[in-house]
């Protein structure tokens, strides 16, 4: 085949999960965020506050 085994993995994976390239997800991905404006409220994620303890 002239090509890596590691390629050769690569592009069965390519084949089986139907995507040419992760570029094109990660487009799709930015578009759709851009599209849709959040409903976050101004929230944002805060690490000390999801761990606290709460009685």
């Amino acid at each position: 085949m002239g090509i890596s085994l590691n390629q050769a993995v690569r592009r069965f994976l390519e084949d089986l999960a139907g995507h040419d390239s992760a570029d094109a997800d990660i487009a799709e991905m930015n578009d759709l965020s851009a599209r849709s404006g959040g409903r976050s409220g101004g929230w944002r994620f805060d690490r000390d506050e999801i761990h606290e303890r709460r009685p």
